[in-house]
């Protein structure tokens, strides 16, 4: 599966995340890399992605629980 900007920029709204850095920092890289990822448009790391899709399906557990 190959990892395109728009995927990786769909997870991080998804996660909550209003700005790239904010989604960087959480990801512990540094937003230079993060938009160097976007630009290349191939390459993205699928663990990047991963943990901000994780980070969706965490945030959905945490709140059912709290209901």
């Amino acid at each position: 599966m190959q990892i395109t900007p728009n995927d990786l920029e769909t997870a991080r709204k998804a996660a909550g995340f209003s700005s790239q850095a904010a989604a960087a920092r959480w990801l512990g890289i540094s937003s230079r890399t993060y938009e160097r990822w976007l630009a290349q448009s191939k390459n993205i790391p699928k663990t990047a992605y991963l943990a901000l899709s994780l980070k969706v399906e965490n945030d959905k557990i945490k709140l059912k629980n709290l209901l």
